[in-house]
């Protein structure tokens, strides 16, 4: 996907619904690129402890309250997404015009 020039808008209104989906959808990529993070640095670690940080991050998340309301229904961090948050990082930076470019 390549996005054409700065979007800085979309034709919705802005509703509580919007807002609502919108910090869902927020949380959940916040506590899946912790655990994708979180991997990431165990990836040097044998196996069985890279698993181990996994497991314990993503039970962290099922606990946080904030990450994984019971409103919601408490389901997620219950398996890893399809695509992991690294996937679409570069292209969500972007796209809010954040100066993510490290050096």
């Amino acid at each position: 996907m390549t996005l054409i020039g700065t979007p800085t808008a979309a034709a919705t209104p802005v509703t509580p619904g919007l807002l609502r989906a919108y910090a869902d959808w927020l949380a959940v990529e916040y506590g899946e690129a912790l655990i994708e993070l979180d991997t990431i640095g165990a990836a040097d670690k044998p196996v069985r402890i890279a698993l181990a940080v996994e497991k314990f991050r993503r039970e962290w998340c099922q606990d946080n309250g904030t990450l994984n309301p019971p409103s919601g229904g408490g389901r997620r961090f219950v398996s890893p997404p399809v695509s992991a948050p690294s996937t679409r990082a570069a292209v969500v930076l972007a796209a809010v015009g954040s100066d993510w470019r490290e050096g």
